[in-house]
């Protein structure tokens, strides 16, 4: 083979690398940076094509809520919003935490279901949603250290009982289970929830790239340089990013919620965080109505008595 022929292959080839590095910096921020000012009107929208009056129920937490800025140990601001039902901080509390692309108010209907019941609802912005300011998105792998900054925030307030309890939807549902596999989980939380869950990164990257029909081979590429790019970006690896992993020691017990129809975290991905978690303190609900986390509003019913049971049982 000439020289010539060879300097072209070499420079395709390079060419084609840098093209898919270039791809794969697009796909890692596309993914792990958000546009703040747009979560407010996704979690609208959000509310709205679930039947919700936005205003209304903004309005009804606007005055029932005291707003507090915590800043977390990373140097960001985490916004939170914290309701009382009766006026008193030692009421067992529940910590709500959204899905991705969404912030605080998407959770309001299922606090104002906690409140009814005399539990007290915590609700925050998560990392680069809402006014939270920090700069990047991680899927629940960085955002569990706020989760446990506002865990002890909440705990310091209460006297008592101390009985604190965590719902965590979608990215939500993630965070939580990252922090459920802490020490400090173990040691503050009594009871959580988990709302349609993924169980890695790794496998929601290779449905994501199902879902676009991408060539085998293409996929694999674009995960690998992904994988390296957000390695060099955030400081951790798709492999860090193990929901199932990072839970199956927890000593919580769990209440955790499915859609069978679900076509962004799909059913199998909640059931492989079930099976992995050790204890029998454990239950799963799986809807057959409705996709990614709409089971509170299309079997609302079942949702609801499984939530409030849950929580009476294991509060305290």
């Amino acid at each position: 083979m000439s020289r010539k022929k060879i300097k072209i292959i070499c420079i395709t080839f390079f060419l084609i690398l840098v093209v898919f590095f270039i791809i794969s910096l697009y796909c890692l921020r596309t993914t792990i940076y958000t546009d703040r000012s747009l979560t407010k009107g996704e979690s609208e929208k959000f509310l709205r094509d679930n039947g919700i009056n936005v205003k209304e129920i903004e309005q009804d937490f606007e005055i029932k809520s005291k707003k507090i800025v915590l800043k977390s140990r990373h140097g960001h601001d985490i916004p939170v919003q914290y309701v009382l039902a009766d006026g008193s901080y030692d009421n067992a509390t529940m910590v709500l935490v959204h899905g991705h692309e969404m912030n605080l108010i998407s959770l309001y209907p299922i606090a104002d279901v906690l409140l009814n019941e005399g539990i007290n609802v915590v609700l925050y912005d998560q990392r680069s949603h809402g006014d939270n300011t920090a700069k990047y998105v991680s899927f629940g792998y960085y955002e569990r250290d706020d989760l446990e900054d506002v865990v002890d925030y909440v705990y310091g307030k209460m006297k008592d009982k101390k009985s604190i309890g965590l719902l965590g939807q979608s990215m939500g549902a993630a965070t939580c289970g990252f922090y459920l596999g802490t020490k400090h989980a173990n040691e503050h939380i009594k009871f959580a929830v988990l709302d349609c869950p993924y169980n890695n990164m790794k496998s929601i990257l290779e449905f994501s790239a199902k879902k676009r029909k991408y060539n085998d081979i293409v996929a694999r590429l674009l995960l690998k340089n992904l994988n390296i790019s957000n390695r060099i970006r955030a400081g951790f690896w798709c492999k860090d990013m193990d929901v199932s992993e990072s839970i199956k020691n927890t000593n919580v017990p769990i209440l955790m919620y499915a859609m069978e129809q679900d076509t962004t975290c799909p059913v199998y991905m909640a059931e492989e965080v079930f099976d992995s978690i050790k204890h029998n303190n454990k239950e799963i609900i799986k809807f057959k109505e409705g996709k990614h986390i709409r089971g509170f509003y299309k079997e609302n019913d079942t949702y609801v008595s499984k939530l409030l049971n849950f929580v009476r049982k294991y509060k305290g």
